[in-house]
């Protein structure tokens, strides 16, 4: 399992690295790759690095590793946004607020 100041190097890094690709590339600036691959290259950093980075939590095994409340409280609090955003998604919106 990684260090608090493993995640916290990580995340200042890959806020670093964000910034200043976004300086060269701006938000919603997309270009093809191979002629057919829309890419926005200010979006790279973030998803490759998270890519990456659940690649190595797989293979190391660290959602098993965690304790079992943990998990769960994990997984409730990923599932509760989501759900949310799907209702406000498919035009339930003004009956939630």
């Amino acid at each position: 399992m990684p260090r608090w100041w493993t995640v916290v190097a990580f995340a200042l890094v890959l806020g670093f690295v964000s910034g200043v690709v976004r300086i060269w590339y701006p938000v919603d600036d997309w270009s093809y790759i191979l002629g057919f691959l829309k890419v926005a290259w200010a979006d790279v950093p973030r998803d490759l690095s998270l890519f990456v980075l659940g690649a190595v939590a797989y293979r190391q095994q660290w959602v098993t590793r965690l304790p079992h409340p943990v998990r769960h409280g994990v997984a409730g609090g990923r599932a509760v946004p989501a759900a949310a955003c799907y209702a406000y998604d498919m035009g339930l919106g003004g009956s939630l607020g």
